[in-house]
């Protein structure tokens, strides 16, 4: 990723009010990481898997933050795991 188009990233995550971001570290966000880190604005959580990240993001946005989570699609595609197996546990147990 070019630095001028992680900068406009992260701007366009101030702007919306974004001010907690998970992630899952990668090689994709080398130039966004930085950013966010040494903005004191904002703050930048690093997490171990995809459902660790979105409960980190959820509890921030309990706790009155305005939370994101950053990772590629197949990654958002297998955070939701967790959440769908909660929400069905209770059909197919009665």
């Amino acid at each position: 990723m070019k630095d001028e188009l992680a900068k406009r990233l992260v701007q366009g995550l101030k702007s919306a009010g974004i001010n907690f971001v998970t992630y899952l570290p990668e090689t994709r966000l080398s130039q966004i990481v930085p950013l966010i880190r040494d903005d004191p604005e904002m703050e930048l959580i690093a997490a171990a898997s995809e459902q660790e990240a979105v409960t980190i993001a959820a509890g921030a946005t309990l706790g009155g933050k305005c939370a994101a989570v950053y990772m590629d699609a197949v990654r958002a595609a297998n955070s939701l795991r967790g959440p769908f197996a909660l929400l069905f546990a209770g059909e197919f147990s009665s």
